[in-house]
C-alpha cells in the first residue's frame, strides 16, 4: 500500500511464466497474483493465470491459481477468484461470479477507485517527479535534523551529546516529512486542499502527477511516523497535521489505509475505534468519462470500523454503528446506529450491535496523547535498539577476536611494508586487491553470523517481553476498558512482535516455531505446521487463548482479543486435530471461534469465520461470512 501506478502485484512463490496479462488491465492498491497453491507443506500445485483486456482488481483483489478472466470483467474489492470469469462478469466474493445488465446497479465493491488518466500506458511518468523529490527530501530532513540538534546539543558531553542527537533526531525526521506532504498538498490543491477541487476531477497528466506526488509524501510521512507513534495518541494529531478530520476525543486508530492523496476528505468522529489495516477509498473514477468523482468518507462518532474492512467512496457510518472484520461497505449501504454490517457479497449484511463503551482516559485526552506518545517512542526505540544492537556488538566482538587468528586477513602495518616493497607493480596490486577480496568475504560472512544468532535471541526477548508485561492472559470473562494499562501493553506487546520475532524466512523450521508459539502461552498440538505464513504469530500477544490441536497446518490469523463492543476482552480460539488452512493470509478467524476437526477452507479472497458459524466437523468454508461448500472445490 499503495500499489505503484499500473503495477503487478508481484506473486508471492514465483510464477511469472504462468502470468498472462491482457492490455489496460488495471491492479487496485493491496491486490494480489498468485498462480501457486500450496495443498499441503510438502506438495505446491501451478495453474496458468489469464486476465483479459481491459480486466480490473479491485482493491485487495485476489487471483489464484488457474484463474482465467475475460475481457473487461471485474474483481470487486476483498473477493478472490479461482476459476473462469465471463467477459463483462463480476467476482462478488470467493469465487461467487454474476452478471449485471445494463439497468442493474454493480455490487459495492464494484467501484473503480484507482486514479489514472485511463487508456495510456505512461504510468512511469506520474512516478518521476516522487521518486527525485523522495530521493532529493528525504535525505534532506534527515540532514536537518541531524544539524538542528547537534547545534542544539553542543553544550552537552560528547557522548551525551551523541545519544541526544540520535534520540531526537528519530522523533523529528517523521515530523519533518509530514510538514513536507502539508507543503505539497498546499501547492498542488491550493489552501483549500481536495475540497476545493470539486466533486469532479479532469484526469489529465498533471493532474495525476499532482496527485501522485501528495500520495507519495503522504503515505511516507504516514509509514515514518506510524513506526514510532503507532497506537498513541500523538499520531492523531499526526494525521490531522496530513489533512484528515479526525476527533481527538477518545479515538483509536490501529491503522488506516487510504487514499492518501484525499485524506483531508475523510472524517472520523469522536470515541470511535478503527481496528488494523482499515482500508478508506474516497475516489470513484468514471473512465470512460475520464472524470474523478470525489466522495468524502464519514464515520461517526462511538463506532467500531472493524480490521480490514474496506469503506467505498461515500459511505456513512452512522454515530453508534458498526463494520465487521473484513466487510465491504458501499456507498448504498445504511449502517444506521445500533447496526453492524458484515461481508463482502453482492448486499452488506446488517445485524444488531449493542456496545458497552469503556475508556481510561475518559475526558482526558491531553494527557492521553502525552502519555501515550512518550510510552510508545520509548518502547519503539526499545525494539530498535533490541534488533540493530546484537549483531553490532557481536560483529564487532567477532571482528576483535578474529583479528590475531592465524586465519584471519592480514590487515597488520608490517604486512602493508611488506606489500610495498614488492618491486613487481602487478603482483603489488594483485595482492591488494586479494586482502580487499578476503577481508570483505570475512566481514560478510561475520556479518551473516551475526545476523542469524540474534534471531532466537529476539524470538526469547519477545516472549520474555511479553510474560513481563502482559503476564497470562485468561478467557474469564473479565473486561478491560481501552487506554488502560492491560490495552497498552497489549500494544507494545504487539510493537514488539511486528520487529519480527519470527521472519517469513524460517517458515520451513516447524518446530522452531511451534516452539515460539508455545513459550508465548500458546498450545500446540503435535504435526503441527503454521505454514507457510508463520509471521501470523505477531498477532499473538493473547497466545494465552489461542489452541491447535493435533495434525493442524495453519496460517490463518486467529484472534483471542475482541475490541468489537469498545471495549478489550479476550476470548478463547481453537482449532480442533486437522484443521486444514493453507496460504490463508486473508482468512480471519474470530474471537471465541471453535474450528471442528478436520475442517478445512478454500481458501480465495477473504473467508470470515464468526464465533458459532461452524459446527460440524469433516466441512469445506469459504466466503465472508463463510459458507460451505463442496470438498472438491478445494482442490
Amino acid at each position: 500500500w499503495p500499489c505503484p501506478y499500473g503495477g503487478v502485484p508481484i506473486p508471492d512463490y514465483g510464477g511469472f511464466d504462468l502470468l498472462t496479462i491482457g492490455n489496460d488491465v488495471v491492479f487496485d492498491a493491496g491486490s494480489r497474483v498468485n498462480p501457486v497453491m500450496l495443498t499441503s507443506t510438502c506438495v505446491i500445485t501451478h495453474g496458468h493465470v489469464r486476465i483479459g483486456n481491459r480486466a480490473r482488481i479491485g482493491l485487495v483483489g485476489e487471483i489464484r491459481h488457474g484463474a482465467n478472466l475475460g475481457d473487461d470483467c471485474i474483481v470487486c474489492a476483498g473477493a478472490g477468484v479461482m476459476g473462469y470469469v465471463p467477459p463483462g462478469g463480476y467476482a462478488l466474493s470467493a469465487n461467487v461470479i454474476k452478471r449485471f445488465s445494463a439497468n442493474e446497479q454493480p455490487p459495492a465493491g464494484a467501484v473503480d477507485t484507482k486514479i489514472r488518466v485511463p487508456g495510456t500506458g505512461q504510468h512511469l511518468v506520474y512516478e518521476i517527479l516522487p521518486m527525485l523529490s523522495y530521493l532529493i527530501l528525504f535525505p534532506a530532513c534527515i540532514f536537518s535534523a541531524l544539524l538542528i540538534n547537534v547545534y542544539t546539543f553542543s553544550f552537552l558531553p560528547p557522548r551525551t551529546s551523541a545519544m541526544c542527537v540520535c534520540i531526537i533526531s528519530g522523533s523529528m525526521v517523521p515530523l519533518l516529512v509530514a510538514l513536507l506532504a502539508r507543503v505539497f498538498r498546499f501547492l498542488c490543491y491550493g489552501p483549500n486542499g481536495s475540497r476545493g477541487l470539486g466533486t469532479e476531477v479532469r484526469l489529465t497528466p498533471g493532474f495525476v502527477l499532482a496527485h501522485s506526488l501528495v500520495a507519495t509524501w503522504t503515505a511516507l510521512a504516514d509509514a515514518t511516523c506510524s513506526v514510532f507513534y503507532l497506537y498513541s495518541g500523538g499520531m492523531l494529531y499526526i494525521w490531522r497535521l496530513l489533512g484528515m478530520n479526525i476527533s481527538t476525543k477518545g479515538t483509536i486508530i490501529s491503522e488506516i489505509l487510504s487514499n492518501h492523496g484525499f485524506m483531508d476528505l475523510v472524517e472520523i468522529g469522536s470515541n470511535s475505534y478503527l481496528a488494523a489495516r482499515t482500508a478508506v477509498s474516497v475516489a470513484d473514477v468514471d473512465a470512460r468519462r475520464c472524470v474523478l468523482r470525489l466522495k468524502p468518507v464519514r464515520v461517526g462518532s462511538s463506532c467500531f470500523i472493524g480490521p480490514l474492512s474496506v469503506l467505498m467512496p461515500g459511505v456513512t457510518i452512522d454515530d453508534n454503528a458498526a463494520t465487521g472484520s473484513c466487510a465491504v461497505v458501499g456507498e448504498r449501504t445504511h449502517c444506521s446506529a445500533g447496526r453492524i454490517a458484515i461481508g463482502d457479497g453482492e448486499r452488506t449484511l446488517t445485524l444488531a450491535w449493542k456496545p458497552r463503551p469503556m475508556d481510561a482516559f475518559e475526558n482526558n485526552d491531553i494527557t492521553w496523547a502525552f502519555y501515550s506518545t512518550f510510552l510508545f517512542y520509548i518502547m519503539s526505540l526499545f525494539i530498535r535498539f533490541i534488533a540493530i544492537a546484537p549483531s553490532w556488538f557481536l560483529l564487532l566482538g567477532g571482528l576483535r577476536l578474529a583479528r590475531n587468528a592465524e586465519w584471519a586477513p592480514r590487515v597488520t602495518a608490517q604486512h602493508a611494508t611488506e606489500v610495498r616493497q614488492i618491486l613487481s607493480p602487478i603482483l603489488r596490486v594483485w595482492i591488494n586487491i586479494m586482502d580487499t577480496v578476503q577481508w570483505s568475504l570475512f566481514v560478510l560472512v561475520l556479518f551473516c553470523i551475526s545476523i542469524n544468532i540474534v534471531i532466537p535471541f529476539r524470538s526469547m526477548l519477545h516472549v520474555g517481553f511479553k510474560h513481563l508485561i502482559l503476564g497470562k492472559i485468561k478467557d474469564d470473562g473479565t473486561v478491560y476498558p481501552m487506554r488502560g494499562r492491560v490495552h497498552q501493553a497489549w500494544c507494545c506487546v504487539m510493537k514488539f512482535g511486528r520487529m519480527p520475532a519470527i521472519p517469513k524466512s524460517m517458515r520451513f523450521l516447524f518446530e522452531y516455531v511451534n516452539a515460539y508459539i508455545r513459550f508465548l502461552g500458546a498450545t500446540v498440538g503435535k504435526g503441527t505446521r503454521v505454514y507457510p505464513e508463520p509471521e501470523v504469530s505477531q498477532a499473538y500477544p493473547e497466545a494465552d487463548c489461542i489452541s491447535y490441536g493435533d495434525n493442524v497446518a495453519f496460517s490463518a490469523h486467529m484472534y483471542g482479543h475482541d475490541f468489537n463492543m469498545l471495549h478489550l476482552k479476550f476470548k478463547r480460539t481453537t482449532a480442533a486435530n486437522g484443521v486444514k488452512a493453507y496460504d490463508a493470509w486473508q482468512t480471519q478467524v474470530l474471537p471465541g471461534c471453535h474450528l471442528p476437526e478436520n475442517t478445512s477452507f478454500h481458501n480465495v479472497g477473504r473467508s470470515v469465520v464468526f464465533s458459532g458459524l461452524i459446527t460440524e466437523p469433516d466441512r469445506t468454508w469459504t466466503g465472508n461470512p463463510v459458507r460451505l461448500v463442496n470438498a472438491d472445490s478445494a482442490v
